[in-house]
């Protein structure tokens, strides 16, 4: 006996997303997780925040507000990490990571 309630309906293909993506298939295209670039030049901005060049053509910026005291040479090794929810860090030789993003 159903208890007077009926057949249960099935649940909507939408019940089985997962903020757009199907619960089911949850692997995610293959992004390293690190990547070590050789630094070209590092400057400050007018606002303080570290701009990165690299040997290979990438720049990146400071997204966060740690100060670094020591600034790596060119040359020097940058190793670039993913983080949670896109963010990147940036790892400078003898220095303590900084949160950083890609600029265009």
């Amino acid at each position: 006996m159903d208890g007077g309630q009926g057949p249960q309906p099935k649940p909507s293909a939408a019940a089985n997303t997962v903020f757009g993506a199907d619960a089911n298939a949850r692997e995610r295209p293959h992004r390293p997780r690190e990547q070590v670039l050789q630094l070209e030049r590092i400057t400050r901005s007018a606002s303080g925040k570290l701009l990165i060049l690299t040997r290979e053509g990438s720049t990146w910026i400071q997204s966060d507000d740690r100060v670094l005291a020591n600034l790596p040479k060119p040359g020097s090794p940058v190793t670039i990490r993913s983080g949670a929810l896109g963010s990147y860090f940036c790892v400078l030789q003898r220095s303590p990571w900084i949160r950083c993003q890609p600029r265009p």
